[in-house]
């Protein structure tokens, strides 16, 4: 049988498939293990990130189970460098950063994944922020992210009360008010509301429970309220509107008594960078040329130790604090201020008699009429200097706050008078720095406090016994100071008890009253009068949070009594570490 001629070349076609074929298995195989690989080394890129955010968390509750651990850290690591810190003594061995020793494991990981931590403390001290550098590691791969995290506190809100109640100092109520409506407050102690036309456009916090009727709030909104409702909604009222969600629960944020932690900060044997004390009714001028006019005549010395005192020039030479002109120097920037009353204690280095003998030359002491002139600087109810006098000139007592809260025509010779031993501060300005400025006694703003940046620049204000914004008015309720609208750049907080506008029920309406920043107090303070949504007397309100507080804490700020931590900000960086646990 003779065979075909072609079956030669169909054989090589058979062959030429055949490895056609198995060139297309081998690279498919090819592919798909290098798929494999990818994918695998993908995930563990992915997985290491979440490891690292798991080192940050870590960090996170221990520092929230125990407020000293922001001292620890490992003082070998370049990133803790200008940080005191020092090793736990319990072994954490996130705090490891040499080659070859442990990680920390992430739990639920088998070990897989693990974590090493670095802490930079150096600013701690001064904003709150602990900065954290966290690396995760998954098999050979390690990924590196850098975060903030901060103390919770009164700068976390643009509106934050203690008790949502008038100040009792104003209204004459008893002592028994002073509880939370939740714990079981009188209705006769009074209750204060959100009304229709209040628009809060920032985070809101009260201790207390919220009364609300008709008002929006475009952020979240928390209380302490353990009881239901949550919050109150008067008879007749419509709901409130809530942005992102309505009303949850938090936690209590305590008050703490006094600023007197502030005050330590201008001791040079108590801070290794004090700031300015000031003694007796100082004023502050914020200039916008970056420096500050401050005129203090009853002081004599800017940093005290118990026993002695001394004027660093960063505070202004006493001759120029005791001039018509103040002293005038560069903002105090990531630094404070704080003014004290004069003290009584003749070992303090600031010590003044309160007969003729201890007056400051050209500082007169006015009684309870606001004008007599008196010879003994205590229990006076004013002081003139160098043509500037508070109380005014024609100026009543403020509504609420006269002789015995029966004589409307006599100033009170206690707080909030104008004592002229009170250390009271009087300021307005531009701020072109992060500074803050606090008080013993009492906050006075007398014009307005803008940030010169908005971007970069933020001021504290916190006064030990209120905030209060600079309102005065005749015997007739005619307004004794010029202007209208009053903004106010800062992160506000009255200690122990209010901010509010003086004389906020007399005279004509005096415009808005505009708030960038945020406001903490015991007590509700008033504002404006109104009727029907009109304001009456007062200010209208326009209160919005400044975001550069999520991440920008004033310096050397108030903080609540106790002490609770927040992630504010974290971003993915360079690597800090390879596989081994050698430093990049």
């Amino acid at each position: 049988m003779t065979e075909p001629k072609d079956r030669g070349a169909a054989l090589i076609i058979v062959i030429g498939i055949g490895l056609v074929m198995v060139l297309m298995i081998t690279t498919g195989l090819s592919v798909a293990l290098s798929g494999m690989r990818q994918s695998s080394s993908e995930a563990d890129h992915d997985a290491a990130l979440d490891a690292a955010y798991a080192g940050v968390q870590d960090y996170l509750a221990r520092v929230n189970a125990d407020d000293t651990y922001t001292s620890y850290g490992n003082p070998a690591s370049t990133f803790s460098a200008s940080s005191a810190v020092k090793l736990p003594k319990t072994t954490n061995p996130a705090f490891n950063v040499k080659a070859g020793q442990a990680w920390a494991a992430v739990p639920g990981s088998n070990s897989r994944a693990s974590f090493r931590y670095e802490v930079d403390t150096s600013l701690y001290k001064t904003t709150g922020v602990v900065r954290v550098r966290a690396t995760g590691r998954v098999g050979t791969t390690t990924r590196t992210v850098l975060s903030n995290i901060r103390v919770r506190g009164f700068v976390d809100y643009i509106y934050f009360t203690d008790y949502e109640l008038q100040d009792p100092k104003l209204t004459g109520k008893p002592a028994s008010c002073v509880v939370h409506a939740w714990e079981g407050r009188a209705s006769s102690c009074g209750t204060i509301q959100f009304a229709k036309t209040d628009h809060l456009n920032g985070p809101v916090h009260s201790n207390d429970t919220l009364v609300i009727c008709g008002s929006t709030f475009d952020s979240a909104v928390t209380t302490a309220n353990t009881g239901n409702p949550i919050y109150t909604i008067p008879s007749g009222c419509s709901a409130a509107k809530f942005g992102p969600a309505s009303i949850t629960r938090a936690a209590t944020l305590p008050m703490p008594q006094t600023n007197s932690a502030m005050q330590a900060e201008t001791r040079s044997d108590l801070s290794n960078s004090p700031g300015c004390l000031y003694t007796g009714p100082t004023q502050v001028t914020y200039n916008a040329d970056g420096t500050m006019t401050v005129v203090s005549p009853w002081t004599r010395y800017t940093n005290i130790t118990a026993t002695s005192g001394s004027d660093p020039a960063q505070c202004g030479s006493v001759s120029a604090l005791h001039s018509a002109a103040g002293a005038t120097v560069p903002q105090l920037d990531a630094n404070l201020l704080f003014v004290q009353n004069v003290p009584s204690d003749p070992a303090d280095p600031n010590y003044s008699s309160t007969d003729s003998t201890g007056l400051p030359a050209g500082l007169e002491c006015l009684g309870t009429d606001g004008s007599a002139v008196l010879a003994d600087s205590n229990a006076s109810s004013g002081w003139r200097y160098n043509g500037v006098q508070y109380p005014a000139v024609g100026e009543a007592p403020t509504s609420g706050w006269y002789l015995n809260g029966t004589d409307p025509t006599r100033w009170d010779t206690t707080s909030p008078a104008y004592g002229c031993r009170s250390g009271d501060l009087f300021v307005r300005g531009t701020v072109t720095a992060q500074t803050t400025a606090a008080s013993e006694n009492y906050v006075y703003v007398t014009g307005d406090i803008k940030d010169k940046d908005k971007n970069s620049d933020v001021l504290g204000l916190v006064g030990q016994n209120g905030v209060l914004v600079y309102n005065p008015m005749s015997a007739l309720g005619l307004p004794l100071n010029l202007g209208g609208n009053r903004e106010i750049d800062a992160a506000i907080v009255s200690v122990a008890h209010t901010f509010q506008v003086q004389n906020f029920d007399k005279g004509p309406a005096r415009g808005t009253l505009t708030v960038f920043g945020s406001l903490a107090q015991k007590f509700r303070g008033p504002v404006a009068t109104s009727a029907n949504g009109v304001i009456i007397t007062g200010y209208a309100k326009n209160y919005a949070y400044d975001p550069l507080l999520v991440a920008v804490t004033p310096p050397k700020f108030l903080e609540p009594s106790a002490t609770s931590f927040i992630l504010v900000r974290y971003a993915s960086v360079d690597n800090a570490f390879d596989a081994s646990g050698a430093p990049l």
